[in-house]
């Protein structure tokens, strides 16, 4: 028979550090602007994989987006415990690429709308 031991031993629950919070809200604030976007009929997926959850409708494509931004940041910080410093740096990495990889797209397949 088993005896259960409680609470003993589990460690509080941490707080997400800040670099997970900032790659969760530019992950939400381009959902949200793309999904306000797709749903006015003034843009189109880029992603050729977004594009594809997008052709079935906005509600699987926020699904679909939120399926693959979420489960990593949980594993990013499940490992934080072991390698903050890792984990913190490869977070700020992501941030930084995320952001130049949307305004570069963005000016990219908008360029003839602002004239360059």
């Amino acid at each position: 028979m088993a005896i259960s031991r409680g609470l003993e031993g589990t460690r509080p629950a941490r707080r997400p550090c800040a670099e997970t919070l900032v790659v969760g809200a530019i992950c939400l604030v381009d959902l949200v602007v793309t999904a306000v976007l797709l749903h006015l009929g003034l843009a189109e997926e880029a992603n050729p994989i977004m594009g594809y959850f997008a052709n079935y409708g906005i509600a699987v494509f926020c699904v679909a987006k939120l399926l693959f931004v979420i489960p990593p940041l949980l594993v990013a910080e499940w490992y934080r415990r072991w390698n903050d410093y890792l984990v913190r740096m490869m977070l700020r990495v992501v941030a930084f690429i995320y952001l130049a990889v949307w305004a570069g797209a963005t000016l990219t397949l908008n360029a003839h709308l602002l004239g360059l």
